[in-house]
């Protein structure tokens, strides 16, 4: 038997690897959320049963409908607190770690900073033990329908609990801010939908009553932690951004907050221009926003690896960088580009 001891991020990339081997996956775990429909693009959706559950509002029900629709075959049990699962004959992992960032309702900003741990197991008997598990709790679960009523109470649970996770964020705890991590660690944001994004535009009384008037519409719309870009359709349909924005007649870059978008609500429209969802939050895994010098010093090390970048081939003002690519640039620079 070979076992590995896994974090997060890590059997995130372990679970892609073996998706892409196998022909057929048994997966249950509690909670669901934003991206786990893209762990099993490479399979075939009918070739995969999985099990959640749907009674504490820990599970994204968008994403178990999305499930349905790709012939994944859906279960749920109200008990279920388990995390494990087999992919093809000789892989399977039991661990913490919920599929995605989002479980437990709190839609994978606030808890994308936890640490887990998993145990990855690639041996035939392993993975036949595993197997008479998910089938004992198969049994006693229900199958999810897309006309299911599970799905209809799971939709109220599941808005009531991101109403008290937005109500109650959790705090960031990290003693490393996240401009200390960019700099030092960049391998903490290896296949992590982190970005840079950075607008320059040039403010007129217009541009600036249309863009006021598109925010208030997002508010309004879809609650207060709302905004969006504008005609940005490259931006990640998934990910948290490190927002910037640069006025022509301003000297520096602003920084905007965090903010984040997922799958669920993609996009809007205002007045003939289409806006690219996205909500606020007060935390990125598990760091605050940065302010003070260190603000001053990651605007100043932006603009530097920006202007030491390619120039983009078209004329777009926005521009979304990962923010694993510019770690590693700031560890190969060092800090001689700081002011």
């Amino acid at each position: 038997m070979t076992s590995t001891i896994r974090n997060g991020a890590e059997l995130s990339k372990d679970l892609k690897e073996a998706f892409l081997l196998a022909e057929s996956a048994k997966i249950a775990v509690a909670f669901w959320g934003i991206g786990a429909a893209d762990l099993f693009e490479s399979m075939d959706g009918q070739k995969i049963e999985i099990i959640c559950n749907l009674k504490m509002g820990g599970t994204n029900p968008g994403v178990i409908r999305r499930l349905i629709d790709n012939g994944v075959r859906v279960y749920a049990h109200d008990q279920l607190h388990a995390k494990f699962g087999m992919i093809g004959p000789d892989f399977c992992f039991i661990g913490s770690s919920n599929v995605s960032a989002n479980g437990l309702g709190m839609q994978g900003r606030e808890i994308a900073g936890w640490e887990e741990l998993n145990v990855v197991l690639r041996d035939a008997a392993s993975v036949a033990e595993c197997n008479e598990r998910f089938e004992d709790l198969k049994e006693a679960a229900c199958r999810v329908t897309p006309d299911s009523d599970l799905l209809s109470v799971a939709e109220a649970l599941w808005q009531n609990r991101r109403q008290f996770v937005s109500a109650n964020p959790p705090k960031a705890c990290s003693a490393v801010t996240l401009w200390k991590a960019l700099q030092t660690d960049p391998e903490r944001f290896r296949d992590v939908p982190l970005y840079l994004t950075l607008s320059r535009w040039s403010p007129d009384e217009e541009s600036e009553v249309f863009s006021d008037a598109a925010h208030n519409h997002a508010v309004e719309s879809f609650g207060a932690s709302y905004g969006g870009y504008e005609n940005w359709k490259g931006l990640p349909k998934v990910g948290t951004f490190i927002d910037f924005e640069k006025k022509s007649t301003a000297p520096t870059l602003k920084f905007n907050g965090f903010w984040q978008r997922s799958q669920d609500r993609s996009e809007f429209k205002f007045e003939g221009s289409t806006f690219q969802l996205a909500f606020s939050t007060n935390s990125v895994l598990g760091f605050a926003p940065p302010a003070g010098q260190e603000l001053t010093e990651l605007k100043s090390a932006f603009l530097a690896f920006l202007n030491a970048m390619p120039k983009p081939q078209s004329d777009s003002e926005q521009q979304c960088i990962e923010a694993y690519t510019f770690a590693n640039w700031l560890r190969g620079r060092g800090e001689d580009h700081i002011t």
